[in-house]
């Protein structure tokens, strides 16, 4: 067992059990991130809806790639969404950057994250969202994702297996 798979070793134990596991990292290309990469197969790309994390994502895409070629041959990306976005025209334009430099090669979700307060909040609260504000637009944007990356992982499923002959 290599360093770089000691999650998926934990995650292969445990999935028969679920119809989904996620594993939620910090944004970072650390040793973790490398891990959960290798231990899934679809990753979401949450991309604040700034210039600079827009043009960062071309990195993660790379490292998705190599974790791919080297590691973990059934990663995909199952789609990129924005968070802490704001009802302004540079966010849309943000918005329209990602699509078209992104848009042709990789899902990028309908969802929008907004900006809120009540998500400011919770970062140092020990609950959700759900909690914390459940009928807020943050809540229902993140329940409006979830319904939308169930969609996908529903339409995933009904896919014929694509076996070699």
């Amino acid at each position: 067992m290599s360093r770089e798979t000691v999650l998926r070793q934990y995650v292969d134990q445990i999935k028969k059990d679920y119809d989904y596991v996620l594993l939620d990292c910090r944004p970072s290309l650390g040793m973790l991130v490398i891990n959960a990469l290798s231990a899934s197969d679809y990753i979401l790309i949450p991309v604040q809806a700034e210039y600079f994390a827009a043009e960062n994502m071309t990195e993660l895409v790379n490292t998705v790639h190599n974790i791919k070629r080297q590691i973990n041959p059934k990663l995909k990306i199952g789609g990129v969404f924005m968070t802490m976005a704001n009802e302004t025209n540079f966010r849309k334009d943000i918005v329209a950057s990602v699509k078209t430099a992104y848009g042709k090669h990789l899902p990028i979700m309908q969802t929008v994250i907004p900006a809120t307060v009540r998500l400011a909040e919770i970062s140092t609260a020990d609950h959700s969202i759900f909690k914390h504000e459940p009928k807020g637009r943050a809540a229902e944007a993140y329940r409006t994702l979830v319904k939308e990356v169930m969609d996908i992982g529903e339409k995933q499923r009904s896919k014929p297996s694509d076996i070699s002959r």
